[in-house]
């Protein structure tokens, strides 16, 4: 329906967040200028929080999309999961080679 009435050439609405069709209002803009401060810099972790439905997930892809090739990102999907996943996941996405058996050995 959409695609023919405004001549468009992808479906606007999914179920899943296109960083393509990504608006940026000034507190977009804020939050993409930070976290491209943040990864700059270097300090650590970056958190971005919000309501849902707000926009997170498509500025983050977006900002993954445009970082560096060399840049590492881990993705976590699930904050919830147990300690020694959480150190073995960030170990495979890191490529240490190295499975964790404890958190002393992480």
């Amino acid at each position: 329906m959409y695609l023919q009435f405004y001549d468009l050439k992808k479906h606007p609405f999914k179920t899943n967040p296109d960083p393509s069709f990504l608006w940026f209002g000034e507190k977009h803009k804020e939050a993409l200028s930070l976290l491209k401060y943040g990864m700059l810099k270097k300090d650590g972790f970056l958190l971005l929080t919000g309501d849902v439905g707000t926009g997170k997930t498509s500025l983050l892809r977006y900002l993954l999309k445009s970082t560096d090739v060399s840049t590492i990102i881990a993705t976590i999907y699930d904050p919830m999961m147990p300690v020694l996943d959480f150190y073995n996941f960030l170990s495979e996405e890191f490529k240490l080679n190295k499975e964790f058996l404890s958190k002393a050995d992480f």
